[in-house]
Protein backbone atom coordinates (compact mmCIF):
# COMPACT_ATOMS: atom_id res chain seq x y z
CA UNK A 1 0.00 0.00 0.00
CA UNK A 2 2.62 2.30 0.70
CA UNK A 3 4.61 1.48 -2.21
CA UNK A 4 1.07 2.38 -4.48
CA UNK A 5 0.65 5.86 -2.43
CA UNK A 6 4.55 6.62 -2.92
CA UNK A 7 3.83 6.28 -6.81
CA UNK A 8 0.85 7.83 -6.74
CA UNK A 9 2.49 10.94 -4.70
CA UNK A 10 5.10 11.11 -7.57
CA UNK A 11 2.87 11.40 -10.81
CA UNK A 12 0.52 13.82 -8.73
CA UNK A 13 3.95 15.74 -8.21
CA UNK A 14 4.98 15.27 -12.14
CA UNK A 15 2.02 16.73 -13.13
CA UNK A 16 1.66 19.65 -10.63
CA UNK A 17 5.15 20.10 -12.46
CA UNK A 18 3.98 19.82 -15.91
CA UNK A 19 1.42 22.53 -15.63
CA UNK A 20 3.93 24.83 -13.98
CA UNK A 21 6.20 24.18 -17.17
CA UNK A 22 3.07 24.78 -19.35
CA UNK A 23 2.65 27.99 -17.65
CA UNK A 24 6.67 28.72 -17.96
CA UNK A 25 6.28 27.93 -21.49
CA UNK A 26 3.01 29.96 -22.41
CA UNK A 27 5.12 32.74 -20.58
CA UNK A 28 7.60 32.59 -23.83
CA UNK A 29 5.08 31.81 -26.50
CA UNK A 30 2.80 34.05 -28.96
CA UNK A 31 -0.20 32.97 -30.25
CA UNK A 32 0.10 32.75 -34.16
CA UNK A 33 -2.85 30.95 -35.92
CA UNK A 34 -6.07 29.47 -35.06
CA UNK A 35 -8.09 26.66 -36.72
CA UNK A 36 -11.05 24.90 -35.80
CA UNK A 37 -9.62 22.33 -33.50
CA UNK A 38 -6.59 23.84 -32.65
CA UNK A 39 -4.59 27.10 -31.39
CA UNK A 40 -0.99 27.64 -32.91
CA UNK A 41 1.82 29.63 -30.95
CA UNK A 42 5.26 30.80 -31.79
CA UNK A 43 7.95 29.41 -28.99
CA UNK A 44 10.91 31.08 -28.40
CA UNK A 45 13.16 28.36 -28.03
CA UNK A 46 16.00 30.23 -26.01
CA UNK A 47 14.22 32.04 -23.69
CA UNK A 48 12.97 28.87 -22.21
CA UNK A 49 14.62 27.84 -18.82
CA UNK A 50 16.26 24.10 -18.24
CA UNK A 51 13.51 22.91 -16.42
CA UNK A 52 11.10 23.51 -19.07
CA UNK A 53 12.98 22.14 -22.12
CA UNK A 54 13.81 18.93 -19.91
CA UNK A 55 9.83 18.50 -19.18
CA UNK A 56 8.63 18.61 -23.02
CA UNK A 57 12.37 17.25 -24.53
CA UNK A 58 13.49 15.40 -21.90
CA UNK A 59 17.55 15.44 -21.67
CA UNK A 60 18.83 15.82 -25.10
CA UNK A 61 17.93 20.08 -25.69
CA UNK A 62 20.99 21.09 -27.15
CA UNK A 63 19.83 20.38 -30.78
CA UNK A 64 16.16 22.30 -30.54
CA UNK A 65 15.85 24.72 -33.01
CA UNK A 66 15.45 28.69 -31.47
CA UNK A 67 11.76 28.61 -32.60
CA UNK A 68 8.87 26.40 -32.07
CA UNK A 69 5.84 26.05 -33.32
CA UNK A 70 3.17 24.73 -30.36
CA UNK A 71 -0.23 22.91 -31.49
CA UNK A 72 -2.51 22.99 -28.82
CA UNK A 73 -5.63 21.22 -28.91
CA UNK A 74 -9.17 22.99 -28.57
CA UNK A 75 -11.33 19.55 -27.86
CA UNK A 76 -9.67 16.83 -25.47
CA UNK A 77 -10.38 13.31 -26.47
CA UNK A 78 -7.65 11.18 -24.75
CA UNK A 79 -5.49 9.93 -27.53
CA UNK A 80 -6.23 12.11 -30.18
CA UNK A 81 -3.26 14.08 -30.00
CA UNK A 82 -0.60 10.72 -29.52
CA UNK A 83 -2.20 9.55 -32.48
CA UNK A 84 -1.68 12.85 -34.72
CA UNK A 85 1.55 13.24 -33.40
CA UNK A 86 2.57 9.24 -34.12
CA UNK A 87 1.40 9.91 -37.44
CA UNK A 88 2.91 13.05 -38.13
CA UNK A 89 6.29 11.52 -37.53
CA UNK A 90 5.67 8.49 -40.05
CA UNK A 91 4.81 10.93 -43.04
CA UNK A 92 7.55 13.05 -41.62
CA UNK A 93 10.63 10.13 -41.61
CA UNK A 94 9.02 8.86 -45.09
CA UNK A 95 9.95 12.39 -47.06
CA UNK A 96 13.58 12.95 -48.31
CA UNK A 97 14.81 16.21 -46.85
CA UNK A 98 17.23 16.63 -49.39
CA UNK A 99 15.14 16.05 -52.28
CA UNK A 100 13.95 19.79 -53.40
CA UNK A 101 10.88 18.17 -55.22
CA UNK A 102 8.91 17.01 -52.26
CA UNK A 103 7.33 19.10 -49.88
CA UNK A 104 8.85 19.67 -46.76
CA UNK A 105 6.69 18.10 -43.12
CA UNK A 106 7.39 19.50 -40.09
CA UNK A 107 9.30 17.47 -37.24
CA UNK A 108 7.53 17.19 -34.29
CA UNK A 109 9.94 17.23 -31.06
CA UNK A 110 7.59 16.40 -28.44
CA UNK A 111 3.74 15.44 -27.65
CA UNK A 112 2.47 16.03 -24.01
CA UNK A 113 -0.87 14.92 -22.45
CA UNK A 114 -1.29 17.22 -19.35
CA UNK A 115 -4.10 17.29 -16.50
CA UNK A 116 -5.36 20.89 -15.60
CA UNK A 117 -5.76 21.82 -11.83
CA UNK A 118 -3.78 25.03 -11.56
CA UNK A 119 -6.52 27.47 -11.10
CA UNK A 120 -4.11 30.15 -12.81
CA UNK A 121 -3.20 28.10 -15.71
CA UNK A 122 -6.99 27.20 -15.84
CA UNK A 123 -7.85 31.06 -16.76
CA UNK A 124 -5.07 31.12 -19.31
CA UNK A 125 -6.53 28.34 -21.37
CA UNK A 126 -9.93 29.27 -20.82
CA UNK A 127 -8.92 32.79 -22.64
CA UNK A 128 -8.54 30.74 -25.78
CA UNK A 129 -12.01 28.42 -25.01
CA UNK A 130 -10.03 25.68 -23.85
CA UNK A 131 -12.26 24.57 -20.95
CA UNK A 132 -10.81 20.77 -20.50
CA UNK A 133 -9.43 19.23 -17.46
CA UNK A 134 -6.81 18.12 -19.72
CA UNK A 135 -4.68 19.46 -22.71
CA UNK A 136 -2.80 18.15 -25.48
CA UNK A 137 0.53 20.12 -27.10
CA UNK A 138 2.27 19.00 -29.65
CA UNK A 139 5.72 20.93 -30.44
CA UNK A 140 7.17 21.08 -34.00
CA UNK A 141 8.65 22.86 -36.24
CA UNK A 142 8.40 26.54 -36.56
CA UNK A 143 7.09 27.86 -40.33
CA UNK A 144 7.49 31.41 -41.07
CA UNK A 145 5.02 31.42 -44.15
CA UNK A 146 1.14 31.50 -45.09
CA UNK A 147 -1.41 29.02 -45.62
CA UNK A 148 -2.60 28.38 -49.52
CA UNK A 149 -5.68 30.01 -48.26
CA UNK A 150 -4.25 33.63 -47.27
CA UNK A 151 -1.73 33.39 -50.43
CA UNK A 152 -4.67 33.13 -52.77
CA UNK A 153 -7.08 35.30 -50.75
CA UNK A 154 -3.89 38.17 -50.87
CA UNK A 155 -4.05 37.77 -54.27
CA UNK A 156 -7.36 38.81 -55.28
CA UNK A 157 -7.17 41.84 -52.56
CA UNK A 158 -4.14 42.96 -54.69
CA UNK A 159 -5.82 42.62 -58.10
CA UNK A 160 -9.29 42.84 -58.06
CA UNK A 161 -10.22 46.06 -59.46
CA UNK A 162 -13.36 46.91 -57.00
CA UNK A 163 -13.83 49.51 -55.12
CA UNK A 164 -14.36 47.33 -52.02
CA UNK A 165 -10.67 45.64 -52.49
CA UNK A 166 -9.18 49.25 -53.25
CA UNK A 167 -10.47 49.81 -50.01
CA UNK A 168 -8.96 46.94 -48.46
CA UNK A 169 -5.73 47.69 -49.69
CA UNK A 170 -6.08 51.71 -48.33
CA UNK A 171 -6.55 50.52 -44.71
CA UNK A 172 -3.20 48.11 -44.69
CA UNK A 173 -5.14 44.79 -44.27
CA UNK A 174 -2.20 43.03 -46.49
CA UNK A 175 0.87 44.91 -44.13
CA UNK A 176 2.25 43.08 -41.75
CA UNK A 177 1.56 39.83 -40.47
CA UNK A 178 -2.22 39.22 -41.92
CA UNK A 179 -4.76 37.97 -39.88
CA UNK A 180 -6.41 35.05 -41.66
CA UNK A 181 -10.35 35.59 -40.15
CA UNK A 182 -9.98 39.47 -41.38
CA UNK A 183 -8.71 38.78 -44.77
CA UNK A 184 -11.32 35.90 -45.00
CA UNK A 185 -14.11 38.68 -43.77
CA UNK A 186 -12.71 40.92 -46.83
CA UNK A 187 -13.17 38.36 -50.08
CA UNK A 188 -16.30 37.56 -48.12
CA UNK A 189 -17.25 41.10 -48.85
CA UNK A 190 -15.24 41.69 -52.45
CA UNK A 191 -17.28 38.20 -53.51
CA UNK A 192 -19.82 38.41 -51.65
CA UNK A 193 -19.97 34.96 -49.30
CA UNK A 194 -19.83 34.43 -45.83
CA UNK A 195 -17.66 34.40 -43.02
CA UNK A 196 -17.47 31.72 -40.42
CA UNK A 197 -19.78 32.23 -37.76
CA UNK A 198 -18.54 32.74 -34.13
CA UNK A 199 -20.63 29.23 -33.60
CA UNK A 200 -18.67 27.76 -36.44
CA UNK A 201 -16.27 28.31 -35.37
CA UNK A 202 -16.25 27.42 -31.93
CA UNK A 203 -18.20 23.86 -33.52
CA UNK A 204 -15.22 23.56 -36.23
CA UNK A 205 -17.35 23.43 -38.92
CA UNK A 206 -15.20 26.27 -40.81
CA UNK A 207 -13.90 23.92 -42.92
CA UNK A 208 -18.26 23.38 -44.34
CA UNK A 209 -18.10 27.20 -44.98
CA UNK A 210 -14.71 26.83 -47.07
CA UNK A 211 -15.94 24.04 -49.14
CA UNK A 212 -19.06 26.36 -49.69
CA UNK A 213 -17.05 29.38 -50.95
CA UNK A 214 -14.43 27.13 -52.83
CA UNK A 215 -16.58 27.42 -56.23
CA UNK A 216 -16.79 31.13 -55.90
CA UNK A 217 -13.10 31.66 -55.62
CA UNK A 218 -12.78 28.83 -58.35
CA UNK A 219 -15.05 30.94 -60.24
CA UNK A 220 -13.28 33.83 -60.07
CA UNK A 221 -9.70 32.75 -60.49
CA UNK A 222 -11.32 30.82 -63.97
CA UNK A 223 -12.01 34.47 -65.33
CA UNK A 224 -8.91 36.33 -63.65
CA UNK A 225 -5.58 36.95 -64.63
CA UNK A 226 -4.19 35.75 -60.97
CA UNK A 227 -1.51 32.88 -61.76
CA UNK A 228 -0.70 31.12 -58.97
CA UNK A 229 3.05 29.07 -58.37
CA UNK A 230 3.06 25.68 -60.05
CA UNK A 231 5.73 24.87 -57.89
CA UNK A 232 3.35 24.24 -54.93
CA UNK A 233 1.04 21.15 -57.39
CA UNK A 234 4.21 19.74 -58.04
CA UNK A 235 5.55 19.37 -55.07
CA UNK A 236 1.89 18.36 -53.42
CA UNK A 237 1.75 15.52 -56.52
CA UNK A 238 5.14 14.33 -55.78
CA UNK A 239 4.83 14.46 -51.91
CA UNK A 240 1.27 12.57 -51.63
CA UNK A 241 2.34 10.12 -54.31
CA UNK A 242 5.18 8.89 -51.88
CA UNK A 243 3.07 9.33 -48.91
CA UNK A 244 0.48 6.82 -50.65
CA UNK A 245 2.57 4.23 -51.81
CA UNK A 246 3.26 3.87 -47.94
CA UNK A 247 -0.37 3.45 -47.12
CA UNK A 248 -0.76 7.12 -45.43
CA UNK A 249 -3.64 9.65 -46.55
CA UNK A 250 -3.51 12.85 -45.05
CA UNK A 251 -7.58 12.98 -45.09
CA UNK A 252 -7.75 16.57 -44.58
CA UNK A 253 -5.73 17.93 -47.07
CA UNK A 254 -7.51 21.55 -47.41
CA UNK A 255 -6.08 25.39 -48.01
CA UNK A 256 -5.33 25.78 -44.90
CA UNK A 257 -3.32 22.58 -44.21
CA UNK A 258 -0.57 23.91 -46.86
CA UNK A 259 1.74 26.07 -45.70
CA UNK A 260 4.03 28.42 -47.86
CA UNK A 261 7.21 30.27 -47.65
CA UNK A 262 8.51 33.04 -50.19
CA UNK A 263 11.48 34.08 -51.96
CA UNK A 264 12.30 37.69 -51.02
CA UNK A 265 10.31 38.14 -54.82
CA UNK A 266 7.72 37.06 -54.07
CA UNK A 267 8.02 33.61 -55.65
CA UNK A 268 7.16 30.59 -53.62
CA UNK A 269 10.06 29.08 -52.04
CA UNK A 270 9.13 25.97 -50.05
CA UNK A 271 5.78 23.62 -49.66
CA UNK A 272 4.75 22.51 -46.25
CA UNK A 273 2.00 19.79 -45.53
CA UNK A 274 0.76 19.81 -41.98
CA UNK A 275 -2.18 18.75 -39.24
CA UNK A 276 -2.02 15.17 -39.50
CA UNK A 277 -4.54 14.78 -36.53
CA UNK A 278 -7.10 12.62 -39.55
CA UNK A 279 -3.81 10.65 -41.18
CA UNK A 280 -4.13 7.38 -41.38
CA UNK A 281 -3.56 3.89 -43.62
CA UNK A 282 -7.28 4.07 -44.96
CA UNK A 283 -8.09 6.77 -47.55
CA UNK A 284 -11.16 8.50 -46.08
CA UNK A 285 -10.94 11.88 -48.68
CA UNK A 286 -9.24 12.35 -51.74
CA UNK A 287 -5.89 14.07 -50.64
CA UNK A 288 -5.28 14.85 -54.78
CA UNK A 289 -9.11 17.28 -54.67
CA UNK A 290 -7.14 20.56 -54.09
CA UNK A 291 -4.35 19.87 -56.80
CA UNK A 292 -6.94 18.85 -58.97
CA UNK A 293 -9.01 21.69 -58.25
CA UNK A 294 -6.23 24.55 -58.47
CA UNK A 295 -3.39 23.48 -60.74
CA UNK A 296 -5.18 24.71 -63.82
CA UNK A 297 -4.81 28.47 -62.47
CA UNK A 298 -0.99 27.71 -62.45
CA UNK A 299 -1.34 28.86 -66.42
CA UNK A 300 -2.34 32.21 -67.74
CA UNK A 301 -5.95 32.36 -69.01
CA UNK A 302 -4.93 32.69 -72.12
CA UNK A 303 -2.86 29.45 -71.96
CA UNK A 304 -6.07 27.96 -70.05
CA UNK A 305 -8.43 29.42 -72.69
CA UNK A 306 -6.36 28.24 -75.30
CA UNK A 307 -5.63 24.21 -73.42
CA UNK A 308 -9.84 23.99 -73.06
CA UNK A 309 -10.16 24.91 -76.44
CA UNK A 310 -7.61 22.68 -77.92
CA UNK A 311 -8.86 19.53 -75.94
CA UNK A 312 -12.40 20.31 -77.79
CA UNK A 313 -11.04 19.98 -81.02
CA UNK A 314 -9.08 17.13 -80.11
CA UNK A 315 -12.29 15.30 -79.12
CA UNK A 316 -13.86 15.88 -82.50
CA UNK A 317 -10.73 15.07 -84.65
CA UNK A 318 -11.13 11.71 -82.55
CA UNK A 319 -14.68 11.58 -83.33
CA UNK A 320 -14.10 11.61 -86.76
CA UNK A 321 -12.09 8.82 -86.75
CA UNK A 322 -14.51 6.79 -84.88
CA UNK A 323 -16.79 7.56 -87.70
CA UNK A 324 -14.32 6.44 -90.20
CA UNK A 325 -13.43 3.32 -88.59
CA UNK A 326 -17.48 2.43 -88.24
CA UNK A 327 -18.94 0.19 -90.87
CA UNK A 328 -21.96 1.61 -91.01
CA UNK A 329 -21.35 5.57 -91.52
CA UNK A 330 -17.43 4.77 -92.93
CA UNK A 331 -18.98 4.38 -96.73
CA UNK A 332 -21.41 7.46 -96.11
CA UNK A 333 -18.85 9.56 -94.41
CA UNK A 334 -16.24 9.23 -96.66
CA UNK A 335 -18.81 9.87 -99.97
CA UNK A 336 -19.96 13.04 -98.31
CA UNK A 337 -16.01 14.52 -97.38
CA UNK A 338 -15.03 14.02 -101.22
CA UNK A 339 -18.24 15.72 -102.08
CA UNK A 340 -18.05 18.66 -99.37
CA UNK A 341 -14.34 18.67 -100.60
CA UNK A 342 -15.10 19.16 -104.62
CA UNK A 343 -17.88 22.09 -103.84
CA UNK A 344 -15.73 23.95 -101.37
CA UNK A 345 -12.42 23.82 -104.10
CA UNK A 346 -15.03 25.02 -106.65
CA UNK A 347 -15.61 28.77 -107.44
CA UNK A 348 -17.36 30.96 -105.06
CA UNK A 349 -21.08 31.26 -106.34
CA UNK A 350 -24.67 31.48 -104.39
CA UNK A 351 -25.24 27.59 -106.29
CA UNK A 352 -21.89 26.52 -104.51
CA UNK A 353 -22.95 27.34 -101.57
CA UNK A 354 -26.62 26.34 -101.89
CA UNK A 355 -25.43 22.80 -102.91
CA UNK A 356 -22.88 22.84 -99.84
CA UNK A 357 -25.89 24.06 -97.54
CA UNK A 358 -27.88 21.22 -98.86
CA UNK A 359 -25.18 18.42 -98.91
CA UNK A 360 -24.64 18.87 -94.82
CA UNK A 361 -26.98 20.27 -93.38
CA UNK A 362 -29.86 18.47 -94.20
CA UNK A 363 -27.75 14.46 -94.20
CA UNK A 364 -28.74 12.23 -91.39
CA UNK A 365 -25.43 11.96 -89.65
CA UNK A 366 -25.46 16.24 -89.11
CA UNK A 367 -29.11 16.39 -88.24
CA UNK A 368 -28.79 13.90 -85.55
CA UNK A 369 -25.23 14.84 -84.59
CA UNK A 370 -24.07 18.18 -84.02
CA UNK A 371 -20.60 17.21 -83.06
CA UNK A 372 -20.27 15.17 -86.51
CA UNK A 373 -20.58 18.68 -88.44
CA UNK A 374 -17.82 20.00 -86.20
CA UNK A 375 -15.71 17.36 -86.64
CA UNK A 376 -16.05 17.50 -90.70
CA UNK A 377 -15.78 20.92 -90.71
CA UNK A 378 -12.75 20.79 -89.15
CA UNK A 379 -11.53 17.85 -91.60
CA UNK A 380 -12.33 19.99 -94.55
CA UNK A 381 -10.22 23.48 -93.00
CA UNK A 382 -7.57 21.51 -92.97
CA UNK A 383 -7.85 21.04 -96.88
CA UNK A 384 -9.79 24.02 -98.21
CA UNK A 385 -9.81 26.28 -94.41
CA UNK A 386 -9.91 29.88 -96.64
CA UNK A 387 -13.06 29.16 -98.30
CA UNK A 388 -14.38 26.57 -95.24
CA UNK A 389 -14.07 30.18 -93.14
CA UNK A 390 -16.39 31.90 -96.01
CA UNK A 391 -18.84 29.15 -95.73
CA UNK A 392 -19.14 29.42 -92.08
CA UNK A 393 -19.19 33.24 -91.92
CA UNK A 394 -22.24 33.39 -94.44
CA UNK A 395 -23.74 30.84 -92.51
CA UNK A 396 -23.35 32.85 -88.73
CA UNK A 397 -24.76 35.77 -90.62
CA UNK A 398 -27.73 34.50 -91.69
CA UNK A 399 -28.03 34.11 -87.57
CA UNK A 400 -29.80 30.30 -88.04
CA UNK A 401 -27.68 28.31 -87.25
CA UNK A 402 -28.34 26.47 -83.58
CA UNK A 403 -25.18 26.64 -80.83
CA UNK A 404 -23.92 30.29 -82.16
CA UNK A 405 -20.77 29.72 -80.00
CA UNK A 406 -20.16 26.69 -80.83
CA UNK A 407 -19.99 28.06 -84.32
CA UNK A 408 -17.76 30.91 -83.13
CA UNK A 409 -14.88 28.55 -81.42
CA UNK A 410 -14.82 26.72 -84.73
CA UNK A 411 -14.42 29.84 -86.57
CA UNK A 412 -11.08 30.08 -84.10
CA UNK A 413 -10.05 27.45 -84.70
CA UNK A 414 -10.00 26.85 -88.15
CA UNK A 415 -7.68 30.20 -88.15
CA UNK A 416 -5.24 28.60 -85.99
CA UNK A 417 -4.78 25.34 -88.60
Amino acid sequence: MNFEKEKHNKEAELEIAFEQRLKELLVHSEKVNEGSNAIIYHIDTKALNEEVKKAFFGKDTKELPDELAGKMLKMYLKGSGEKEATNHRKAYDLIDKNNPELAFIPEIYSHRDINVEDEELKDILEEYDINSSHVEILLMDYIKGEDFATYIFKQIIEKDPSNTAAYYRSIGILEGNVDFYKIHEAIAHILGYSSPTALQKVCGSEGVVWNKNSAIIEKYLENSNIVLDKKIFDKLTKTLQVLHENDIYHNDLHARNIMLTFNEDGSVDDVMLIDFADASVEKKEVDMSIVTSYRRFSATKEERKAKKFNKKFIRLEKLRERYMKNEKHMDGWNELEKKALNLFQEEESEEVYQELNNLLFTNDIFINDEKACFAMFGYLAKKEGENVLKFIDKKLQEKRLQKMQSWIDLKEYIKKI
